[in-house]
């Protein structure tokens, strides 16, 4: 596209434009703050599920760490008695049992190999002997958690070992608590936590392992996000985020986890939930939003488009019925019916179009009168012409033909002669009136042949009937003016050239056209003897000839001179303004 093109933008698609532009500007900000708060409300639901997750993790940390200590205690207790006593070893336990909930698999006092020197309660299945949480207590002497998963007896256990430290710093023994994952021991401290059909809570060791569940066919798997869970429990931070779980039919599934790791041992907590049921409400209320939002831009513009339509289709019509009134036709109404400001201009149309046609047809009928009145000065022109060119000639003839007669009764053959050359010359100059008097009536202008063009075929074809060498020269824009204007000139030209054959015995003449902002000047001049010959010349009827054109250049508001032309001749010049033209123009039209 040029640089500067303007493209111009159709009234409908300026009013969509505008509509849909005032829409954003009004719907954008409700949008945005609409979005804004389901952006809030959904970190509102991740912060409440890290906030349960983190106090359900310092919960159940508090109360391991409650257990480490009075495993510790007990420990002390069980390196102070005396060597072998194991009657005081098993008062011990059982004074330490029942004040520990938490170990609900029972209490077990191990010596320096490993062997079970006393056991809380008594029928309490065996630990494996190569338990390596328990070996290495015996063997480093520090506090120690394992798991046993599916042991002795179908048992899976937690297991916290602590070391019997006897002078000097000899490691002893061990005093092993354990918590039997198979009672919901751990659980209660996550029941409650589990939300919604697909939610769930979890403590899950350090390598995922499923250690309580409120999803019993979870427990002891490492279905439950182990990647995501072993990655939280080595940062040692809480974190909420989405997680993939592996259904049992082979689909995945994406679960919004919330998970915060212990204190008191490599565990933690989880809650999670599938992603679409936890943020399903929020995401509706999205979904709802932008369907509004959209579901209102659309509304406006079908309504925009149909108002446009009922705006533009009547614009339309009267930018039609404009370019025909332009065109010229005024005969087919304007139908718009409205009661709005379209409706009053269409009227104004309609109003504009009936004075147009009653004007033209009252135009119409003064140009046929014009022309009517036109013919019959033409008329009344031509017989006055007729009456002194070949009326006086004939009576000329008469008068000669009777002087023959008596000559030629007197016996005076000689004088007849003379009086028939007299005759025939007589004969000769009104055949050439009556020559010339044709060819002008065949000069005429209309719509299919103009000035300029008539008067270079009259002057060709008098420059040929008369002798006369006659040229036409034309200057200046061409001026069109009504066909009565143009009749009157070509009608003056006609009689000055005529006046030239008849009175000026010239050689040339010249026809000059010239146009300018003001008008058309018409010049005919010629050669010939001059005005003060022609004054002088027998013939009758010049004078005649000179106020008709002065008739006709008044008639069509213009102005006849008359001067001598410098070495000899005469110019007859007429000048018409183009005010009178274009005046006339309308009154033709």
């Amino acid at each position: 596209m040029a640089a500067g093109t303007v493209v111009a933008i159709g009234l409908r698609k300026r009013i969509l434009l505008l509509v849909a532009l005032g829409l954003l500007i009004a719907t954008a900000p409700l949008g945005v703050m609409g979005l804004g708060m389901v952006r809030a409300a959904t970190d509102r639901i991740l912060v409440e599920r890290l906030a349960m997750a983190r106090a359900s993790a310092d919960h159940l940390s508090s109360q391991l760490a409650q257990g480490w200590s009075q495993l510790e205690r007990l420990s002390a207790r069980v390196a102070a008695r005396p060597a072998g006593d194991r009657a005081a070893l098993r008062r011990a336990l059982a004074d330490f049992v029942p004040q520990t909930p938490l170990f609900s698999g029972g209490v077990l006092v191990l010596d320096a190999s490993g062997a079970v020197l006393a056991a809380e309660p008594a029928h309490r299945a065996p630990l494996p002997s190569d338990l390596p949480s328990v070996s290495a207590t015996l063997a480093q002497g520090r506090p120690q958690t394992g798991l046993v998963i599916r042991g002795p007896g179908g048992r899976s256990l937690a297991v916290f070992s602590v070391p019997v430290s006897r002078p000097p710093a000899a490691v002893d023994g061990a005093v092993v608590g354990l918590i039997d994952l198979t009672k919901p021991t751990l659980l209660t401290f996550i029941d409650g936590l589990a939300m919604g059909v697909s939610g769930h809570a979890a403590i899950v060791a350090a390598d995922g392992t499923v250690l309580a569940s409120t999803d019993p066919a979870a427990l002891f798997t490492r279905d439950e996000h182990p990647e995501f869970f072993r990655a939280v429990i080595e940062r040692g931070r809480a974190l909420v985020g989405r997680a993939t779980a592996l259904e049992e039919s082979g689909r995945r599934e994406v679960h919004v986890t919330a998970f915060a790791p212990l204190t008191a041992v490599p565990w933690g907590v989880g809650i999670g939930q599938r992603e679409d049921e936890a943020l399903g409400p929020i995401r509706r209320l999205r979904d709802r939003i932008v369907i509004f939002e959209t579901l209102v831009l659309l509304a406006a513009g079908l309504f925009a488009w149909w108002d446009t339509t009922a705006v533009v289709r009547p614009l339309t019509a009267l930018r039609q019925a404009a370019e025909r009134i332009a065109e010229g036709d005024l005969a087919t109404p304007i139908d718009v019916r409205r009661a709005d400001e379209i409706g009053a201009l269409a009227h104004a149309f309609e109003t504009m179009r009936l004075r147009l046609l009653r004007s033209l047809r009252e135009n119409a009928r003064l140009q046929e009168q014009l022309q009517s009145v036109a013919m019959l000065e033409e008329r009344e022109r031509i017989a006055r012409e007729m009456h002194d060119s070949v009326g006086q000639v004939l009576g000329y003839v008469n008068t000669k033909a009777q002087a023959v007669r008596a000559l030629l009764e007197d016996g005076k053959p000689a004088q007849a002669q003379q009086q028939l050359a007299e005759l025939e010359q007589a004969a000769r100059a009104v055949y050439a009136d009556l020559r010339e008097a044709i060819l002008s009536l065949r000069t005429t202008v209309g719509a299919g042949q103009r000035l300029l063009p008539a008067l270079a075929e009259y002057v060709r074809r008098f420059s040929e009937l008369s002798g006369v060498e006659t040229t036409l020269s034309a200057e200046g824009p061409p001026l069109e003016f009504p066909p009565t204007v143009e009749v009157h000139l070509i009608r003056i030209v006609q009689e000055a050239l005529t006046n030239v054959r008849k009175h000026a015995r010239a050689r040339h003449a010249a026809v000059r056209l010239t146009s300018g902002p003001d008008g058309v000047v018409i010049a005919v001049e010629d050669d010939g003897v001059g005005i003060a010959a022609r004054s002088r010349a027998p013939q009758a009827g010049s004078g005649f000839g000179l106020q008709t054109m002065q008739e006709r250049a008044e008639a069509i508001g213009g102005r006849l001179t008359l001067r001598a032309r410098p070495g000899g001749g005469t110019v007859v010049e007429v000048e018409v303004p183009v005010e009178r033209g274009r005046d006339d123009a309308s009154l033709a039209g």
